[in-house]
């Protein structure tokens, strides 16, 4: 059996077309996973960071706690009723400056999980729009070699006529 150059040079075209818009389709679906992974993880980072913000506040709180009691048996050693006067402000100060800072720390936190989320978000848009750059490339790959195969085709199978010595025309 003797396969014609023209119809190997067909099957090649189409073959290699094929190839390329698999290829071009399969890293689209690749970076959209990577992008998917990568909003897991900020996610993962965003809980992270809460959880460290919430023990960063309790540590806050701790510490308040023993400073407030270091101050009520200073204070009670020297005779001072702890609830009234300068000795109830210093705690209520104390108090104050501490809700602040657990505050704060909640806070940051906060932002630190707002920052990581919007960095996963946007790593998932950009995978998603890698996965449609995919599509679209493989989809264009495929018609370019439809043409191509259609050009080939059309200039092949036009009949072919004698041109002396037994050249074609």
């Amino acid at each position: 059996m003797c396969v014609e150059p023209t119809t190997i040079a067909l099957a090649a075209t189409a073959i290699s077309g094929g190839i390329g818009a698999v290829g071009a389709y399969q890293q689209g679906q690749a970076a959209k996973a990577m992008g998917r992974n990568n909003q897991i993880m900020a996610e993962y980072a965003a809980q992270d960071a809460l959880r460290r913000g919430d023990a960063e506040a309790a540590a806050v709180q701790r510490r308040a706690s023993q400073v407030q009691g270091a101050q009520r048996a200073a204070l009670a050693a020297k005779g001072l009723d702890i609830n009234a006067g300068t000795a109830g402000e210093l705690q209520d100060q104390t108090d104050f400056f501490s809700q602040v800072d657990q505050s704060t720390a909640r806070t940051n936190a906060a932002r630190d999980a707002w920052s990581a989320r919007v960095q996963g978000a946007n790593a998932r848009a950009q995978g998603d729009a890698a996965a449609r750059q995919g599509n679209t490339a493989a989809f264009a790959t495929l018609l370019g070699t439809g043409a191509q195969v259609a050009d080939k085709w059309a200039t092949w199978s036009k009949p072919q006529g004698f041109q002396g010595y037994g050249g074609r025309y």
